[in-house]
């Protein structure tokens, strides 16, 4: 099972999740296995220095694997769909043997142990073969690029308003890929379904199609 998260170090106003969650992941619940961290080519001297800041973090560092990508720095708009995007697609090509891969925001908090045996019972009962199925587990519903946020005050009567004018479009044939938040967990053959997709950015246009705010590069 690989876990995959991703965040935004190379924008000095979110620098300092890398330490917190990236890093925190892996002294926590990862402490005994391994990250793959999908992280902007520019951030590579940066996360280096906070690795290399303490022994602690020297270790944890050691089992963190990252996956560089050419992607906006910032953590809004467009930024996470090409995140999702390329390293998801680059991650695959690397490491195309895991059963499953879970990509999630980098704040959550997995008991893996109980993840593990929840996907060992659903395999066995269901007979599900996650390097023949395609199959996604996810956290929540899966989100559109078209959620609609009402304008504060947030009351009771905006947020039911705006959550029934979200999702619109989201079963549409041409808008079919999930977006990976807060966590997706895709079997090996959903995963290795979706890369070439991936590969021709097809969330990044989703987020173009719907709007998403571009992020400077």
């Amino acid at each position: 099972m690989a876990f995959v998260t991703t965040n935004f170090p190379a924008d000095p106003s979110q620098t300092w999740r890398f330490e917190k969650y990236v890093i925190g992941a892996l002294k926590t619940y990862l402490k005994s296995s391994v990250l793959f961290y999908i992280v902007n080519t520019r951030a590579k001297r940066i996360i280096q220095d906070i690795c290399d800041s303490t022994p602690e973090n020297q270790e944890a560092c050691s089992r963190m694997i990252p996956v560089y990508v050419a992607c906006p720095t910032r953590e809004y708009g467009i930024s996470t769909c090409c995140y999702q995007d390329k390293g998801l697609a680059a991650l695959y090509k690397q490491y195309p043997d895991f059963q499953y891969y879970v990509y999630h925001q980098d704040d959550l908090y997995f008991r893996t142990d109980y993840l593990k045996n929840y996907v060992e019972d659903l395999q066995k009962e269901q007979d599900l073969d996650p390097k023949e199925l395609p199959y996604l587990l996810s956290a929540s519903p899966f989100r559109s690029h078209g959620q609609v946020v009402p304008e504060p005050p947030f009351t009771p009567e905006r947020l039911k308003a705006a959550r029934e004018q979200r999702n619109n479009c989201s079963y549409a044939p041409q808008h079919i890929y999930p977006w990976g938040r807060p966590a997706l967990m895709y079997s090996n053959a959903a995963l290795k379904e979706v890369v070439p997709a991936y590969r021709k950015l097809a969330i990044s246009k989703e987020c173009i199609a719907f709007s998403v705010p571009a992020a400077s590069a």
